[in-house]
């Protein structure tokens, strides 16, 4: 029989908080290292990488222990080839029963579920109402389409659990139980100011009632301090459009809901910077134009402030791309991937918007880029740098801070084609990480067989992921292949966790034909493999084989040890070590 270790009951140990905080104690599962899995891509850069982690690195991969936890089926409705959306993580929630690592997917029915990932259980199910209820289309599926997200920095935590909050001195607690029959109101404190990591979040003052303080930490907003409690809040933005804020611990809305997006929009994975959210829409679902939209969801001065109204960006042109949205760089300035179209505004296309205000700072365009990608950004020696690739498999290197060169269409350096897709397949993200030694490394999924030129893993006949290095000077860098991974059907955007690469063969059926129905490609779709690689060499270290039973509906993610991956026909899959968590 297997049992999970690690959970702190808050019953009769309440008081024992007191002590442990005082003396630094390590405890159970918490404090591993690495960031939350908080958004689409792992953080606001989109670089899909989990720095540490303490059981899973290449050495630990090559050793027995790795494999199928278990999976949980979540409640929802399909909408055309929409089902569950990547899964963000919170690795230390509170309450009256305790500490534990939840994570929470959105569906596309118009639902957050928030799962337990040490006891395989659904915490609890939140049905969040929307008036865009209609019939859905391959183009428009109506459902709920924007990734869900917690609120990020645009410097990502270095580490989780207690290392992260505690500077050493100085740190306080209060009661984290709540009034009967409320449950907790999930507030914590540190350092003398209360962090909410729970329903708490409130949009009234210092005294109300389980609603914590008026600083961004306790209402959720911002990023908050690292570590312990770190940021909170869940964001979704249903298919009305309507943005909702949800406790962590408890899924009550928190906020009053706020519209965000045209009514029936199709919209892109949701992000949310220093008190603003994020999120892109793509014409014509819902007579939405292709833009950019923010919205500040600070707090207002008082419960009956009116809410901020929405601004956007509009391409005049060519659709936003990518399944993360927006990138955005240290600075908080937004860069925005851009797709081939009409019009007289942009298309093939990298743009930079102001934060908040979506002003346009910068541009590079090509007449012939096709760009499919959402934007990667990332620290190259003295040189913030923005990565996005074609639909063909190029890769545009540009200067953050000067997109195209004066003449706006001069990229620092171009990939040859990686992929020879025949189908609506396109690469739709990219990772990006630093390998020990500094080497700097972009990951891109492909179809079709391995690129010529570059040292394989095997024969490749329908996909893969292909390793580039950066390398030479910040001013002129060039992209080198390093490996192609072993064969993979459909493969999706792939993440890294300590040195390991994780990615996904999908499974998804993707035709050459527009009329290709999403019934028709659902049927036609295979079950999905989850492989890890060597992230050095691209050579295997594992493979789920055929646990799997349905084709993969969204990217990878992860907390301490273990990794997830969510399936069109609603399960949630959890492979991992079972380490501290789990025991036979």
């Amino acid at each position: 029989m297997k049992r999970v270790i690690g959970r702190i009951s808050a019953g009769p140990i309440a008081c024992g908080l007191f002590w442990i905080a005082a003396s630094h104690a390590q405890l159970p599962n918490l404090g591993r290292g690495g960031q939350d899995w908080a958004t689409s891509s792992a953080d606001a850069q989109r670089t899909s990488w989990i720095k540490t982690d303490y059981a899973i690195s290449p050495e630990s991969m090559r050793q027995p222990g790795f494999k199928f936890l278990w999976k949980v089926k979540l409640d929802n409705q399909p909408r055309g080839l929409n089902s569950l959306s990547q899964p963000v993580m919170s690795g230390q929630v509170g309450g009256y029963r305790g500490f534990k690592s939840l994570a929470y997917v959105g569906g596309s029915s118009n639902s957050v579920f928030s799962v337990d990932s040490d006891l395989a259980t659904v915490e609890w199910t939140k049905r969040l109402e929307s008036s865009a209820e209609k019939s859905s289309s391959s183009a428009c599926p109506a459902g709920m389409t924007a990734g869900i997200t917690r609120p990020v920095s645009l410097t990502p935590v270095a580490a989780r659990g207690f290392g992260g909050a505690f500077p050493g001195r100085g740190v306080a607690f209060s009661s984290a139980v709540g009034a009967p029959g409320q449950g907790a109101p999930d507030i914590f404190h540190t350092g003398g100011q209360p962090i909410q990591f729970g329903g708490g979040a409130a949009r009234g003052g210092p005294n109300a009632a389980g609603r914590g303080g008026n600083d961004a930490a306790a209402r959720g907003r911002g990023p908050g301090p690292g570590g312990f409690g770190g940021p909170s809040g869940i964001y979704a933005v249903t298919s009305d459009g309507v943005l909702h804020t949800l406790g962590v611990a408890s899924g009550k809305e928190t906020a009053k809901p706020v519209q965000f997006l045209p009514e029936g929009s199709y919209a892109s994975a949701l992000v949310v910077v220093n008190d603003v959210a994020y999120a892109a829409t793509t014409a014509p679902c819902g007579g939405a134009a292709n833009a950019v939209w923010a919205l500040d969801i600070a707090t207002p001065s008082s419960e009956n402030a009116s809410p901020a109204q929405p601004v956007s960006w509009k391409t005049e042109g060519g659709p936003i791309v990518g399944e993360s949205g927006p990138a955005l760089g240290e600075d908080g300035t937004l860069y925005v991937a851009i797709g081939n179209g009409s019009g007289s505004g942009y298309s093939n296309a990298v743009v930079a918007l102001a934060p908040k205000t979506l002003a346009l700072k910068d541009s590079f365009s090509q007449p012939n880029a096709a760009f499919s990608s959402s934007p990667v950004v990332f620290k190259y020696k003295d040189k913030e740098l923005v990565a996005a690739a074609t639909k063909d498999g190029r890769v545009f290197l540009l200067d953050a801070i000067s997109l195209g060169g004066g003449d706006h269409k001069t990229a620092l350096s171009t990939s040859q084609a990686y992929s020879i897709a025949k189908t609506d397949f396109a690469p739709r993200s990219l990772a990006s990480w630093e390998d020990t030694d500094g080497t700097r490394w972009i990951l891109e999924a492909f179809e079709g067989t391995a690129p010529s030129g570059v040292s394989g893993n095997g024969s490749v006949s329908h996909g893969g992921i292909v390793a580039l290095k950066v390398t030479g000077e910040s001013s002129s860098p060039s992209l080198t292949p390093a490996w192609v991974s072993p064969d993979m059907n459909s493969p999706l955007t792939p993440m890294v966790v300590n040195g390991v690469v994780f990615a996904v063969g999908s499974g998804e059926y993707h035709s050459a034909s527009a009329s290709s129905s999403p019934a028709d490609r659902v049927k036609r779709s295979v079950p999905a493999t989850l492989y890890a690689l060597d992230g050095a060499t691209g050579k295997e270290l594992w493979s789920s084989g055929n646990t799997m039973k349905s084709f993969a509906s969204a990217g990878l993610s992860e907390s301490p040890g273990q990794v997830y991956v969510v399936t069109y026909d609603g399960n949630f899959y959890t492979f991992g070590m079972p380490g501290e968590r789990e025991q036979d």
